[in-house]
């Protein structure tokens, strides 16, 4: 979305507003399932490497699942990064 948006020179805020909306409605759905997806699957690993950027962004085969019918709507993280991000906030 931001790639796109930034082609475009706003001047206002509600410019760029109208870029943003414009840019995502430009990408197709499956492209914004990977994207947010991908988001989800980072913050669990953020979650497991103790709120830190040490980690590698997971490959989860999204393509492969869509393909096959199990690419989950919404990510469910493991039961291990809950208990590790919760037991950081103790």
């Amino acid at each position: 979305i931001q790639s796109l948006q930034h082609e475009a020179s706003p001047h206002t805020i509600d410019e760029l507003i109208n870029c943003v909306q414009d840019a995502f409605h430009q990408l197709e759905a499956n492209t914004l399932d990977n994207v947010f997806t991908t988001l989800q699957a980072c913050m669990e690993s953020i979650m497991l490497a103790d709120g830190g950027n040490g980690y590698k962004i997971p490959h989860i085969s999204k393509g492969k699942l869509r393909r096959e019918g199990r690419l989950l709507e919404k990510y469910v993280c493991s039961k291990e990064s809950y208990v590790k991000a919760k037991s950081n906030f103790e």
